[in-house]
């Protein structure tokens, strides 16, 4: 009988490794079957069709030999790349196996060597993510045909996040705080300024490429409280903590910012409110806006919803999911996230004025409207269940929201 496909992954994910990649042809795709089967095709130039072989090329899809996989049933599979691709695969018991290109550690290996064929990284002895229990991973694609870096982030099923592969900077846009700049982080590593203990991370959602990534992490703590985090690129003001910063160029430049939100390591993102009555030439003010985190503005009193007057009041969600439109090579993004009520928060490049107005609200560095903290969409039509980015060019960016009623909204 035919398998029943349930995913499918592509070392060419996003829109920079399309738009770099056009003029090249070395992608490869994969599907995960309801039975846990994987099965590859396309470019096998770093091995990254796991068949335990290089180069040539495979036009059909062919299952990978089970055994690659330790004859365990695969529940999710991804891949990044782009020419120098490289794929994941979790089993259900959590075991991590990777393969392809790895040239900048992003297998997390605890080497550069490509690998032909899936290698497991949570059975491997010296590995940090050994005997460990792995529930999620997220790679990037490259920047560009001169910039093929990538990195990749590992999720545990105790909340951990691990990171390994290229650390542009001091390991800012990983999550890795590296004395050395531009080094390669082989050995899956825990990142710097990671949640508390008591934080459990629930998910990982990585954006861009690693030339200019971000990353946003959702938490759960005690009494189901969860709370959002982010680090990255923050040069538009996209990580939702303060105002839009550049990543600075010396180690201790960047240490300096350690206890800053300006750091581009992991810190709590933090939400404004400007109340559904703002008008376009109405000044932002303390009397008619609200910053903070989230569990400071979940209480029911200290969120606007309503009037400014203070007659309605609407407690915030708990972050539940973001998006964003980061292409991976122009150096600004918009992102969105959604709570648990269903009310829409953004930050980061605002081209699209998404129910918030931004025209009174421009940086210094060039005259670009900036939301440097996750700011609720203003008259939201309804509360909503699901976002999409139909671009990943900010310039010419367009999306669809779907409202709890089954509306669909378009705009942009």
């Amino acid at each position: 009988s035919k398998p029943k496909i349930i995913q499918f992954a592509c070392t060419c994910q996003g829109a920079s490794g399309i738009a770099q990649g056009l003029s090249y042809t070395n992608f490869t795709y994969y599907a995960l079957d309801h039975l846990g089967n994987v099965y590859s095709w396309g470019s096998n130039t770093y091995g990254q069709l796991g068949i335990n072989s290089t180069g040539g090329s495979q036009h059909y899809a062919k299952r990978i030999d089970p055994v690659r996989f330790g004859n365990e049933p695969v529940f999710y599979i991804t891949a990044g790349g782009t020419n120098y691709g490289h794929a994941f695969a979790i089993t259900g018991t959590g075991k991590c196996y990777g393969w392809g290109a790895n040239s900048y550690g992003q297998l997390g290996t605890t080497d550069t060597n490509d690998r032909p064929a899936p290698e497991s990284l949570t059975t491997m002895n010296g590995n940090n993510l050994y005997q460990k229990t792995v529930v999620h991973v997220v790679t990037t694609d490259w920047y560009s045909s001169s910039y093929p870096q990538c990195h990749t982030l590992f999720l545990t099923s105790t909340g951990e996040v691990f990171a390994a592969g290229y650390a542009r900077g001091h390991g800012e846009y990983i999550g890795v705080y590296q004395s050395t700049a531009n080094q390669n982080i082989t050995n899956p590593t825990k990142l710097t300024d990671h949640p508390a203990a008591n934080e459990k991370v629930l998910s990982v959602y990585l954006f861009g490429s690693s030339h200019i990534a971000q990353s946003y992490l959702i938490t759960e703590g005690s009494g189901g409280r969860r709370l959002a985090y982010s680090f990255g690129n923050n040069a538009t003001g996209q990580l939702g903590r303060t105002t839009a910063t550049t990543s600075p160029a010396s180690a201790s430049g960047q240490f300096a910012n350690g206890t800053s939100d300006e750091s581009w390591f992991c810190r709590q993102i933090k939400y404004r409110d400007y109340g559904d009555t703002e008008l376009a030439t109405s000044a932002v003010t303390g009397a008619n806006e609200t910053i903070g985190y989230s569990n400071e503005l979940s209480g029911g009193s200290t969120i606007w919803y309503g009037s400014q007057a203070g007659t309605q009041w609407r407690p915030m969600g708990n972050p539940c999911a973001f998006f964003c439109d980061s292409d991976g090579y122009y150096n600004y993004s918009t992102v969105v996230m959604i709570d648990s009520r269903g009310t829409c928060w953004t930050c980061g490049q605002e081209v699209l004025n998404q129910g918030v107005n931004m025209s009174s609200r421009t940086n210094s560095t060039g005259g670009s409207a900036y939301e440097w903290y996750f700011a609720r969409w203003l008259q939201q039509p309804e509360q909503g269940v699901g976002f999409m980015f139909n671009s990943y060019n900010t310039i010419t960016q367009s999306y669809t929201f779907l409202g709890e009623s089954g509306t669909v909204y378009v705009g942009g």
